[in-house]
C-alpha cells in the first residue's frame, strides 16, 4: 500500500494508535513513529527500559546529526513508513536495532518525520526476547554505519522533523 506500518511483537503500544500514524503520514509527514516520550507517557514499563531508550536515543541523535536534532524516539517499532521509502531499502540489522537503523537511514536521506504522542505499557504476555548485551551491541553497529554514512555524505536534503 501507500503507507507501510510496523508494530511491536510485544503489543505494548495501542494497537488503536495505528489510524493516528497512518493519518499523520497521509498528512504529509514520510514516517511517524509511535513516541511515549511526548504527553502519551511511560506506564507501567521498568525503568530501566526508560533509561535505555533515552540513551539510545540521545547515542542516535549524536550519529545523525542535525536531522535528527528533536528526535525522541529511535528504538520504538511501531511506525507508518510511506510505502516507496521502504521498499528496498538497503539495511543490514535484522534484530531490535533495525527499527533504528531505518529510521536513521531515512533522516540521513532528508526524510520527514512526526512524532505521535502514545502510551508504552509493560508487556502483560510472554517473554521478552531481547537480551540486553546482545541489543547493545547490534545498536553499537547501527551507530557506526550511520556515523559512516553521513560522514560519507548520505543524504544532503534539510531535515523535516515536525511535531503534531
Amino acid at each position: 500500500g501507500d503507507v507501510v506500518v510496523a508494530y511491536d511483537a510485544d503489543r505494548t503500544y495501542p494497537v488503536a494508535d495505528a489510524e493516528r500514524l497512518v493519518a499523520a503520514v497521509e498528512a504529509g509527514a514520510d514516517v511517524a513513529t509511535a513516541s511515549p516520550f511526548l504527553e502519551g507517557g511511560v506506564v507501567d514499563a521498568p525503568w530501566f527500559r526508560r533509561v535505555l531508550s533515552a540513551g539510545a536515543a540521545a547515542a542516535y541523535r549524536l550519529a545523525v546529526g542535525r536531522r535528527a536534532r528533536g528526535v525522541r524516539t529511535f528504538t520504538a517499532g511501531f511506525r507508518a513508513y510511506r510505502g516507496p521509502l521502504v521498499r528496498g531499502l538497503a539495511f543490514r540489522s535484522d534484530g531490535f536495532a533495525s527499527t533504528a537503523e531505518i529510521l536513521g537511514r531515512l533522516l540521513l536521506d532528508g526524510a520527514g518525520l512526526v512524532e505521535v504522542p502514545s502510551t508504552l505499557t509493560t508487556r502483560t504476555e510472554g517473554r521478552s526476547k531481547m537480551r540486553v548485551l546482545r541489543a547493545i551491541r547490534g545498536h553499537l553497529g547501527v551507530l557506526a554505519r550511520l556515523v559512516a554514512r553521513r560522514v560519507r555524505g548520505g543524504g544532503r536534503a534539510t531535515p523535516r522533523v515536525t511535531r503534531p
